[in-house]
């Protein structure tokens, strides 16, 4: 039996910063995109694993992936890890205790 599993990512809402753009200068110009990893089993997402926020200047449109400007906690703390991305977990929780009621139904 083939078994399908890896890790795929999600991109979230631009979320602005208000700070400046190190490649033009411009002011309250620079966004982050978050990126949320999660691992899968046959696509269905079982856990989050990793989250990025990449930046991106809405004037220029310059995009920083190796050098990344600091990004505050304030702007790290307005996305939140999507709750889909707990399916997997959430699909295995409801089988085992699916599993354990039976067990308890048959003893009785």
């Amino acid at each position: 039996m083939i078994i399908f599993f890896g890790i795929r990512y999600t991109t979230g809402r631009l979320i602005l910063t208000g700070q400046e753009c190190p490649a033009c200068k411009e002011n309250h110009s620079l966004a982050v995109i978050p990126q949320q990893g999660y691992f899968h089993i046959f696509w269905i997402p079982v856990f989050p694993i990793s989250r990025d926020y990449i930046p991106v200047c809405n004037s220029c449109g310059s995009t920083f992936i190796h050098k990344r400007p600091p990004i505050d906690r304030e702007v790290k703390s307005q996305y939140k890890t999507p709750v889909w991305t707990f399916s997997g977990l959430i699909i295995i929780g409801i089988f085992l205790l699916y599993i354990f009621s039976m067990m308890l139904i048959s003893k009785i």
